[in-house]
């Protein structure tokens, strides 16, 4: 080998790449979230379970090494990657026969929305004694807390499950994660006798974020000119040498190396 090459060998070996010019680590950044709540154990209108913990992170990772990593599902579960862990959020309280009920709080600290109910007078029902309707709260979301179930009297009685609070924006994709289960609902009907989850509450944004039924989730992401690992769902934006690469985990599983 020409002593030029010998000495370029030397110092690629220095800075940390191999002879295939793979770095052997790499900084990336990554995302863990908490599995969402549980929503409330009772009959019906259920308040939603709050949004689990969002913890935006960084640091070098080996090319040669492959990494477990753990998803919480949906019910306070934990997501774990790298050493580090995030936590889910609160459950919602059951919602019963005298009202909806209440959201859970989030583990960001923000509490669920109330619940709510409605009782419809007999005249209007298609019975004589009358109906009533129930809406759960929201549960909270990692930005902000969940919506209070609504009911209305006119000119129909129903009763509507609250939003789930929003999640906040990961800077790294723009995306929103950690967000509040909505409330459940349950509603008599003066037409057809009942609708069962009537008026359900929307989710909050992000709470499907990873598409798992409100479980947690992981994002590794990192820039590089190929792919350097195999695991969970592949994307990358951006080309050459600034393609950002991103594998999202909605369940368990590994980031096997390539190289």
């Amino acid at each position: 080998m020409p002593l030029l090459s010998s000495r370029a060998a030397a110092a690629a070996k220095s800075y940390g790449f191999t002879n295939g010019g793979v770095a052997s680590a790499i900084l990336i950044n990554y995302l863990l979230v908490g599995g969402v709540g549980s929503s409330g154990g009772g009959p019906y209108a259920n308040g939603g379970g709050g949004g689990g913990q969002v913890l935006p992170l960084s640091g070098v990772i080996s090319t040669k090494i492959s990494y477990t990593v753990v998803v919480g599902g949906y019910g306070s579960g934990t997501s774990s990657f790298n050493g580090q862990a995030a936590y889910g959020g609160g459950a919602g309280s059951g919602g019963n026969y005298t009202g909806g009920g209440g959201g859970g709080t989030s583990y960001a600290g923000y509490g669920g929305g109330g619940g709510d109910s409605v009782n419809y007078p007999p005249t209007y029902a298609p019975w004589t004694s009358g109906g009533s309707g129930y809406g759960g709260g929201g549960g909270g979301g990692a930005g902000q807390g969940g919506g209070n179930a609504a009911s209305r009297n006119n000119p129909d009685y129903y009763a509507q499950g609250g939003n789930g609070g929003n999640g906040v924006i990961w800077s790294v994709n723009g995306g929103y994660y950690g967000g509040g289960q909505g409330g459940g609902a349950f509603s008599y009907s003066n037409t057809d006798g009942q609708e069962p989850n009537a008026g359900g509450g929307a989710d909050g944004a992000g709470a499907n974020s990873f598409g798992n039924g409100y479980g947690g989730g992981v994002i590794v992401s990192y820039v590089s000119n190929i792919q350097l690992f195999t695991g969970g769902s592949v994307s990358s934006t951006g080309s050459g040498p600034t393609t950002r690469w991103f594998h999202t985990f909605s369940s368990s599983g590994t980031l096997t190396h390539i190289y």
